[in-house]
């Protein structure tokens, strides 16, 4: 499975190898996002990042990676509205 480490030899680029985020991914988003990031139904969203799962911005269905930077988290109420927006 190919993938792209971090300086602490921590793979955060995974592309269509892995579908779920890593632990290490998911304390790379816990850290950027701070929580959940909201979508278009949900302005203001304050779920921390115990409470929210890591999702793919471009669909995993549609050729979307499981890299750092294609992934957001979102609390279910929001991931549940960007899965009908997308």
């Amino acid at each position: 499975m190919p993938a792209i480490f971090d300086q602490k030899s921590r793979p955060l680029w995974l592309g269509r190898g892995r579908r779920h985020a890593t632990k290490h991914q998911r304390s790379v988003l816990a850290a950027r996002d701070k929580g959940c990031v909201g979508c278009v139904g949900c302005v203001g969203c304050a779920v921390s990042p115990n409470w929210c799962q890591a999702h793919h911005v471009g669909r995993w269905e549609h050729g979307g990676g499981t890299d750092i930077n294609d992934m957001c988290l979102l609390c279910s109420r929001s991931g549940g509205a960007s899965e009908m927006a997308l």
